[in-house]
């Protein structure tokens, strides 16, 4: 049974920090089906207050001025302890500073059901298919979530709010 009470952080891992962003990385890749390289990634992960327990992981990689990919993962053991307000501060490290990314794209494997509800539940829209691009004979799914999309939508009116007068 998870432990409801203990507190939990959203933190941003830069390259800087080698063995952080590594570990998440290695932590995200556990959980997906095709695997996310290291390489100039930005993690951002939920972890329990005082541990490195991760609850929630995202990898940032393929920074391009205006748009970031997005791999990401929750545990089971998270589910539960990881809130909207959590996931909202994760996208917001693409899309607030330093980033200011016009949009992040994920993309899933046709088949993983899981990754699929996970992106969509995010806000995320299906934007197309990429053939032979994970895997030959294969499509792969294109989603796409835009700052004005996230920021106007279910995550960002609450958050948005808060996240205003906090900055």
């Amino acid at each position: 049974m998870a432990d409801r009470g203990r507190e939990c952080n959203v933190r941003l891992f830069h390259p800087e920090n080698v063995s952080q962003t590594k570990a998440i990385v290695a932590w995200v890749n556990e959980r997906l089906e095709n695997t996310v390289s290291d390489h100039e990634a930005f993690a951002v992960a939920v972890i329990e207050e005082g541990t490195f327990n991760i609850l929630a992981g995202a990898v940032f990689t393929g920074y391009s001025g205006e748009n970031m990919f997005l791999s990401g993962a929750i545990d089971p053991e998270g589910i539960g302890k990881v809130t909207r307000g959590h996931l909202f501060g994760m996208l917001m490290t693409a899309f607030g500073e330093p980033f200011n990314c016009l949009r992040i794209t994920s993309l899933v494997a046709p088949k993983n059901e899981r990754s699929k509800r996970f992106v969509t539940g995010l806000g995320f829209k299906q934007e197309g298919a990429l053939r032979d691009y994970l895997e030959e004979d294969t499509e792969t799914l294109l989603y796409g979530l835009t700052r004005k999309e996230f920021l106007g939508g279910r995550y960002g009116r609450r958050q948005r709010r808060e996240w205003r007068r906090a900055s």
